[in-house]
């Protein structure tokens, strides 16, 4: 795990030496990754190993971004991590490339990272822009016209599963950052993906934590919690059967957050084990089945905005209302 916070190549983190302050002012350490330092609840050994090298996965990506030169990090970063950890290293530069930029005053970081993942990790890299935009709530219309027309809205989602990582307390209390229009339903998505951190990865507490919140609210948490424990994993049979029941009459949503994981996974490359399980258990279909409907339902949305829903919501919808058709049928 040594080769994920330090590249080795001699791009990223060596050059910290030379780095202006600011960086050094923005960074952020691996100990942010832990359960005790964040204040969440203990899970089992396997599950806390688990998540918090999800953590420390994106640290690092952030970190070699942070400290990188003006056209960002090496897309080769990401091979120094494990396959199924890929995607938070590009969520972590993300993030980096933006709160770098925003610094100096440039663009060039998150313009290059967002062209060198937009084949295989371009919703992960939209979702860390967001966590920027958290860190640094200023010029988010310059940072939002560089990001792909669908995807734009992941920047929300991130912004709400920063805010639930570092201040879980205040907003799972019903605080939110964003509270007007589509950005506040992305933004409880996020909100719904922290979740599973903050709660251990118990979906008993979880859901009872979505049930404290106004109803308005809670299809989108179901789904971005269905979407982070088919990503990140650490659910078991008896976990996925529950957070069925639990889901109620969200149990679309929460199907519909597990397809997203598992076609985000797919389009890297590889879905590990516990996405392919999660999907098969929350949807009851297979992984080529929902990738295809998923890149399916997206070639089908409109060509521009239209009134009524973004197409983001569409995406979605479409994607809910297929499982929803295919588990009745």
């Amino acid at each position: 795990m040594a080769d994920i916070y330090l590249n080795k190549s001699g791009d990223g983190l060596p050059l910290a030496a030379g780095a202006h302050v600011w960086r050094r002012l923005f960074d952020i350490d691996e100990r942010e990754a832990l359960f005790e330092t964040r204040g969440f609840r203990r899970p089992n050994e396997s599950a806390l190993a688990r998540l918090e090298l999800v953590g420390k996965a994106f640290i690092s990506g952030y970190r070699e971004a942070l400290f990188s030169g003006p056209d960002g990090p090496r897309r080769a970063l990401l091979g120094l991590a494990p396959e199924d950890l890929r995607g938070f290293v590009a969520e972590g530069a993300g993030m980096g490339c933006v709160v770098a930029d925003t610094c100096s005053f440039g663009d060039r970081r998150l313009r290059c990272w967002i062209d060198s993942t937009a084949r295989d990790f371009s919703y992960l890299t939209h979702v860390g822009v967001g966590w920027a935009m958290a860190r640094i709530p200023f010029g988010w219309r310059s940072i939002l016209r560089q990001l792909d027309p669908i995807h734009h809205w992941l920047a929300f989602d991130g912004m709400g599963f920063h805010d639930t990582y570092f201040h879980a307390g205040k907003v799972l209390g019903g605080w939110r950052r964003v509270r007007r229009g589509y950005r506040s339903s992305a933004y409880d998505q996020g909100v719904g993906r922290a979740l599973w951190f903050v709660s251990g990865a118990d979906i008993a507490w979880a859901a009872a934590t979505i049930a404290s919140l106004p109803p308005d609210r809670r299809g989108d948490l179901w789904s971005g919690l269905g979407l982070a424990i088919a990503y990140a994993g650490c659910a078991d049979a008896d976990a996925l059967d529950r957070a069925k029941a639990l889901a109620g009459r969200h149990a679309a949503g929460l199907a519909q957050g597990a397809a997203f994981a598992a076609a985000a996974h797919a389009q890297a490359g590889a879905a590990p084990a516990h996405t392919r399980f999660a999907l098969q258990k929350l949807t009851g279909l297979d992984l080529p089945t929902i990738v295809a409907r998923v890149a399916a339902a997206r070639d089908a949305l409109p060509e521009i905005e239209r009134d009524g829903p973004p197409r983001y919501e569409l995406w979605r919808g479409a994607i809910s209302e297929f499982i929803s058709e295919r588990s009745s049928g």
